[in-house]
């Protein structure tokens, strides 16, 4: 995990940005659309409930309803309050950590070698069919590209290659675009185990069109028997057995497509071969679509952009938000379901002694030696063993490591995050200097209705003092990202957004 120590005071001059404690803008629009109604009566036609599930947890992520801890800086006194996050996979929120860590993982047990990177993809008159039977067709999926990529290397170079194998079921346009990225390594292992083989990257960048038609060819004999065996379910589009037979010749006629990419030039002259673990990194635990691709969200529309790449030129396109929460949830897989896997020598079991292997074939220092000079030049710091976002929270003004006070249930803390918010209203208007005014204010609201009087009335909020404490925290929170917002805004250049 990425090192933290003492800022210094040129950094303290600018306010911290925290990045990985911000709810995407994905949630906020799976937030809102959550008030049309439940998930699972507006999506009934999902099997097991399992997109309801899931779109349920993300409206949650990071905002009460899961909980919250309170923090205390032992060094300068500041509070902070952490939301709970969800932790699904699926979740914009959340997918950052776990793909950093999964992608730091990946490249300290990897090969400095050249990699091939080929994307096998299904064409899109199956969407329909591998839609409703995914766990099914998906599995047929990455067994093939494993055992036509294992099998061709073995058999042209006697070896067995490191394969990475990521699932991707959408396009740019948040349709359904079923295919595998591979990661494969340009070299293997004998099977004695005594020799590395390299493996030809431009010939294999040639035989695109024979994995293709092997790949098809495996793909069909497997769809071929799950249907004689009676094991899938068939879309309303496929319900008669004419337009069942009619898309299989369709499909039977075309040629499938396999895309092989060598490692580019400028990599290997510059010594960074494993560019490509960098490409397939993003997306293991990524999303259908992130904040970056979204350009607007107002008046219920949703505006992102798109490569076309038919026409290699971006795009932008814009759906309701209804509409919008709908496609992103087609690409929420089934429980159970791997988005990626590992293959050849990475496959996880043995890993450690066939790289060990490899390494002392390639020349490379074995993963001791590796250690001992990473804790010679970098010593060692406590918080790199961290790997759960949750259990490591920088302090907003200082950036040390913040101490755990207590746990907070979610009753509690949705109508304090509602009082917080009053209060953050009247110290914008100004109508109080002190923020503890503010908040008592807020906590005695007139009106009846008002959320955080019915919480005073409940006796949630007493306020007593460790309840105004944590209010208090949560306004601080709004005010210093009030004021980053402003200072990003003045050093932005004139014209741009900030």
């Amino acid at each position: 995990m990425a090192r933290r120590g003492k800022r210094t005071a040129e950094a303290k001059s600018e306010p911290i940005r925290r990045q990985r404690h911000r709810v995407s803008r994905i949630n906020t629009v799976v937030r809102r659309v959550r008030r049309y109604g439940r998930f699972d009566e507006q999506y009934p036609a999902v099997k097991d409930c399992r997109r309801a599930e899931v779109l349920g947890a993300l409206a949650c992520c990071r905002q009460g309803e899961l909980g919250a801890k309170q923090h205390c800086c032992s060094d300068c006194g500041t509070e902070h309050v952490t939301l709970n996050a969800c932790g699904n996979r699926h979740c914009p929120n959340c997918a950052r950590q776990s793909r950093y860590l999964w992608h730091r993982d990946v490249l300290d047990w990897s090969l400095n070698c050249d990699y091939l990177h080929c994307v096998c993809t299904l064409p899109h008159e199956l969407n329909p069919l591998v839609a409703e039977n995914q766990p099914q067709l998906l599995r047929l999926l990455f067994r093939c590209v494993r055992e036509v990529l294992l099998a061709m290397i073995r058999k042209r170079y006697g070896c067995t290659p490191g394969l990475i194998l990521v699932l991707h079921s959408w396009g740019q346009r948040l349709n359904y675009h079923f295919h595998i990225h591979a990661v494969m390594t340009a070299g293997g292992l004998t099977k004695d185990q005594q020799q590395w083989i390299e493996i030809d990257q431009d010939a294999m960048e040639a035989a695109a069109a024979e994995i293709a038609r092997l790949f098809k060819a495996k793909y069909l004999r497997g769809l071929q028997k799950l249907l004689r065996q009676g094991k899938l379910d068939m879309p309303p589009s496929l319900a008669s057995e004419e337009s069942l037979k009619q898309m299989l010749s369709t499909i039977d006629r075309k040629d499938w497509i396999a895309n092989v990419g060598a490692t580019p030039q400028k990599y290997r002259e510059s010594g960074d071969r494993r560019m490509s673990l960098g490409y397939v990194g993003k997306y293991v635990a990524g999303t259908a679509i992130g904040d970056g691709r979204i350009i607007e969200d107002k008046n219920g529309k949703i505006t992102f952009r798109a490569f076309d790449y038919r026409t290699r030129e971006s795009i932008e396109l814009t759906m309701g938000e209804r509409e919008f929460v709908d496609a992103f949830s087609q690409h929420i897989l089934p429980l159970r379901l791997r988005r990626f896997r590992m293959a050849g020598i990475f496959a996880p079991q043995g890993r450690s002694e066939r790289l060990a292997i490899c390494r002392e074939l390639l020349g490379e220092p074995s993963a001791e030696q590796l250690k001992l000079d990473f804790d010679e030049t970098h010593p060692h710091d406590p918080l790199e063993d961290e790997e759960d976002e949750g259990s490591y929270v920088p302090c907003p003004v200082c950036d040390e490591r913040m101490q755990l006070r207590f746990v907070v249930d979610a009753n509690i803390i949705c109508p304090l995050l509602e009082v917080a918010a009053i209060a953050f209203a009247l110290l914008q208007a100004g109508a109080f200097a002190s923020i503890r005014q503010a908040i008592l204010k807020a906590a005695r609201a007139d009106h009846r209705q008002c959320p955080a009087r019915r919480a005073l009335l409940a006796g949630i909020f007493g306020p007593n003092e460790d309840q105004l404490e944590m209010v208090k925290a949560l306004v601080e929170e709004k005010l210093r990202d009030e004021a980053e917002t402003r200072f990003r805004q003045q050093r932005a250049p004139p014209g741009t957004a900030a």
